[in-house]
């Protein structure tokens, strides 16, 4: 006995609904007004390698930015990172330029938008902004290797003028 289409296809729909409604609540997550969500819905999004690259490259903005929100720079960077790594390079810089617009003190901004420019070979952008990030955030030992590696006569400390200093304190 043969099946009509039109059965097999509610049957097809029906199994992949579950599928289909946690990928729809992990986008409503990654997007929302909460950390906690942001973080479960982006990475649910992040680890489906079925996701195209612009996607998951948008979630680890968006779980960058949960992360960033609870303090957590290092993770946040890390995911910054990653949406680089995703291809979205220049969305990315346009991103991360909009937080320097914002917030000019933001170190993680010019240090994830400096990893971007040297990614698309950019050199002496990269370095203005690794450069910048380290003068923001002197004791960085990730930035100033970051820096080192662009420009290798870089000290293994900054040295900290009073400009750098009232920043760095207005920003810790």
């Amino acid at each position: 006995m043969r099946l009509p289409a039109s059965m097999i296809m509610c049957v097809v729909l029906a199994a992949a609904a579950p599928a289909l409604a946690a990928s729809q609540t992990a986008y409503v997550d990654c997007k929302a007004d909460d950390p906690e969500r942001n973080i479960a819905g982006c990475t649910l999004i992040i680890e489906d390698r079925g996701e195209s690259e612009r996607n998951r490259a948008i979630a680890c903005v968006g779980r960058g930015q949960a992360w960033r929100a609870k303090g957590d720079l290092a993770r946040a960077i890390a995911d910054f990172t990653g949406a680089i790594g995703l291809g979205q390079d220049y969305r990315a810089i346009a991103d991360f330029t909009d937080v320097i617009r914002l917030d000019p003190n933001n170190a993680d901004a010019y240090y994830a938008r400096g990893v971007a420019w040297s990614t698309n070979g950019d050199r002496d952008r990269a370095i203005g902004d690794l450069s910048e990030a380290v003068q923001l955030r002197p004791y960085s030992p990730g930035m100033i290797a970051a820096l080192k590696q662009l420009k290798p006569d870089t000290p293994d400390h900054t040295v900290i003028t009073p400009d750098s200093l009232k920043r760095f304190l207005e920003t810790h």
